[in-house]
């Protein structure tokens, strides 16, 4: 099987029958992967958990999935015939986005969030919006504007944040955030599990560039992970949707809408499904527009009516 991480896929044959057989299609590729598994019962949030879940039947290995959002992330693993979304520490299904630095500690997931309050200029959050793009950017810049903490231009053109920590300036690269964010995921994985984990798949917007992706992978492997895909998340959410219907009709295809709203950002994807058969037509996506968004509109709104 050739590293196909960094390929998204592009068709995916679905033929009846238990155990469900599904045929990825990759870009490019002459060859393609077939596997067998039977049809899981539970699915949350996007495809992400569904598509790990076919791995884990493929490579017979413990593999877990990580949806990394702008705020909070999700672990799930295949467990019992089916897909569970892990708790941690604090028995919730959600883990803040947040890394946060004290004086002589450093605070991860709920407890970062928890510390924000006491470190705001030593807190990062919503790293997804700055890894793997370069400083001088003038998008970068209007995000950087909204952080509290101290950035600066790398060597070569990447971002560079800096922050008090054991009593100096520390300055790390958004990819070591994402790194520390990633180490602590597994360790709620490990603990979940009670096994060690390294095999994963990892959820990722359909707009991210090559360099980003990169980025991704290089954060994976310093926590210690193995991503055996980086998949779009709107393309699990179609194929969840799709390997339970059996009504699609054998002869005109039907075509579906996903959209996912996020925190920071909006995709949408058209997939176009046939009887045992899917297939991703196109994507399209607003990087700037998200709940975040709404709530600041919201807040602008409300603001003029009070002058008013």
């Amino acid at each position: 099987m050739k590293n196909c991480s960094l390929l998204p896929i592009q068709g995916i044959h679905i033929v009846k029958g238990n155990p469900v057989e599904i045929e990825f299609h990759f870009p490019n590729e002459v060859e393609f992967i077939s596997l067998s598994l039977s049809p899981i019962t539970t699915i949350h949030r996007s495809e992400l958990f569904l598509g790990f879940r076919f791995f884990n039947k493929f490579l017979e290995m413990s593999v877990v999935g990580f949806d990394i959002g702008n705020e909070t992330c999700v672990i799930g693993a295949a467990k019992q015939r089916g897909i569970d979304i892990l708790l941690n520490d604090e028995s919730n299904r959600e883990t803040p986005s947040v890394v946060s630095f004290g004086e002589k500690q450093r605070f991860l997931g709920s407890a970062g969030a928890a510390s924000a309050i006491m470190n705001p200029k030593s807190t990062i959050s919503q790293v997804k919006r700055l890894i793997g793009l370069n400083y001088r950017q003038p998008d970068v810049q209007d995000e950087l504007r909204l952080f509290p903490f101290e950035t600066s231009e790398g060597p070569d053109g990447s971002i560079l944040i800096h922050l008090r920590y054991l009593g100096e300036t520390q300055t790390f690269t958004p990819v070591q955030i994402l790194a520390m964010l990633l180490s602590h995921m597994k360790e709620i994985t490990e603990k979940n599990l009670q096994t060690t984990v390294s095999d994963c798949v990892i959820g990722i917007p359909s707009y991210f560039s090559d360099l980003q992706r990169r980025a991704y992978l290089n954060a994976a492997e310093i926590a210690g992970l193995k991503p055996l895909r980086l998949m779009h998340d709107c393309t699990a959410t179609a194929l969840g949707f799709g390997i339970y219907k059996t009504d699609f009709s054998n002869s005109d295809p039907t075509y579906v809408v996903f959209v996912d709203i996020g925190h920071c950002d909006t995709q949408v994807t058209v997939a176009s499904f046939e009887a045992a058969h899917m297939k991703i037509m196109s994507h399209a996506f607003d990087k700037r527009l998200g709940g975040r968004d709404f709530d600041e509109g919201m807040h602008q709104v409300e603001g003029s009516m009070r002058k008013t």
